[in-house]
């Protein structure tokens, strides 16, 4: 691609698989979402990850995270069935690594607001709970990540019309 080939050609190396400059690219990707540059960012990260595949393999742990980085942009993009289809994708590479992969609670977290925005609330409730259990069993009982977290399940909850149950958790 041509974020690769320029940083070849200015650091006179091969970059396409050096994971340490991937990984890189892959933050610049991240840079370029932030500053609300969508096409930049989608382009470095769509080049990041073809490259992480050629080099590293399909099941590498980097190409999970390009992945995941890749869904966050589309789901941003509203392009939310490409996206489910990186955090799935990712979830797979990682729970064959680890069942219980550190990560795998953000992937649940991301793919749960794919679910929310697409006002499938049963399912984002399944997400944010197990992202929300993933992370506390991770974090500790008093994370301070862990109260929004537990406000996305009770708001999923209280969407599907179980309002008392909704405000004992968010009460909690």
């Amino acid at each position: 691609g041509v974020l690769l080939g320029e940083a070849a050609a200015s650091g006179g190396g091969e970059v396409a698989g050096d994971e340490a400059c991937l990984a890189l690219l892959g933050r610049l990707g991240q840079v370029e979402h932030a500053a609300g540059n969508y096409e930049a960012a989608l382009a470095i990260h769509r080049e990041v990850l073809a490259a992480e595949r050629a080099a590293l393999g399909s099941s590498h742990p980097s190409v999970g995270a390009s992945l995941n980085n890749l869904g966050i942009l589309l789901r941003a993009l509203g392009r939310l069935d490409e996206a489910l289809v990186c955090f799935d994708e990712a979830e797979a590479i990682y729970a064959a690594i680890d069942p219980e992969h550190p990560i795998l609670a953000r992937l649940a977290n991301n793919r749960a607001v794919v679910h929310l925005y697409r006002h499938e609330f049963a399912k984002a409730e399944r997400d944010f709970t197990a992202a929300f259990e993933g992370m506390r069993d991770q974090l500790g009982a008093d994370h301070p990540l862990l109260p929004g977290i537990e406000g996305n399940v009770a708001m999923a909850i209280f969407a599907q019309g179980r309002h008392d149950e909704a405000l004992a958790i968010h009460r909690r």
